[in-house]
């Protein structure tokens, strides 16, 4: 499982899902984005494209145990990304 931020110092949230992407493709059913920058319109085209879940900042710890229940939940591989929705 991996929880990013979408700002990070060295590199963004959506290059280090492509660089995933690129090596682990298999985690990309159990990837999610933590940000409170959730008005960007970028942000929104991208985890709405890749149906990535998005959990927005502040967040209470119900909200952080349902993402990942979700995104622990066992399910045929390919098949979480495409059934998912935002947080």
């Amino acid at each position: 499982m991996v929880l990013c931020d979408v700002r990070m110092p060295k590199m963004t949230g959506a290059a280090f899902y492509y660089r995933a992407a690129a090596r682990h493709r298999a985690v990309l059913d159990r990837f999610a984005f933590i940000s409170g920058d959730t008005l960007n319109p970028d942000l929104q085209r991208f985890v709405d494209e890749h149906r990535v879940p998005l959990l927005e900042k502040p967040f209470s710890a119900v909200q952080l145990d349902a993402l990942l229940a979700r995104l622990t939940e066992d399910r045929p591989a390919g098949a979480g990304r495409d059934s998912r929705r935002r947080s």
